[in-house]
């Protein structure tokens, strides 16, 4: 959570990232947004953020054949849909992380955070399903998101080191 150490020239601010501020009306930047491109970051950024990394466990339990025992808890009568617990889970997952952004000051804690992040699940559930039959697709996929994972590290590592050449 070096969200307040870390800057990006015109994505990322360290000074907008210490505050302790709650946005509970829904999609309230794409109305009023600081710059135009604001909120497309941050939706593409939190679909990303959750798509990723259930993509990739969604293959490796479907591969391996753990899906049978995945399934014998989501399936039956009184229990989730698994499109249901995967969004209820991000959901809570990511309730989590706006509360501890909350307490610690790190930044807006905001319900498109939250909505974007549950939507990013949902996708990454849905691709991992439908690549999971097709190795090539599979493969495909991880190597993306591994690619995309690597440009990230970069563009953060490079955030730090300017914080720490500069500040």
């Amino acid at each position: 959570m070096a969200k307040s150490q870390l800057f990006i020239g015109g994505l990322w601010k360290t000074a907008n990232q210490s505050v302790r501020q709650i946005r509970l009306v829904p999609f309230a930047e794409f109305f009023s947004p600081t710059h135009w491109y604001s909120p497309w970051i941050n939706a593409v950024g939190n679909i990303a953020l959750f798509a990723a990394p259930v993509f990739v466990a969604v293959l490796v339990v479907l591969c391996t054949g753990a899906g049978g025992r995945i399934r014998q808890l989501t399936a039956g009568p009184g229990r989730f849909h698994p499109y249901a617990a995967v969004a209820v889970a991000a959901g809570l997952a990511s309730i989590v992380i706006e509360l501890v952004q909350f307490v610690f000051a790190l930044g807006y804690t905001d319900i498109d955070d939250v909505i974007f992040n549950a939507a990013g699940a949902l996708a990454g559930y849905w691709l991992g399903r439908t690549a999971a039959g097709k190795p090539g697709i599979a493969a495909a996929g991880v190597a993306a998101v591994g690619l995309v994972n690597a440009v990230l590290v970069v563009v953060l590592v490079s955030g730090m080191v300017a914080v720490a050449v500069t500040g």
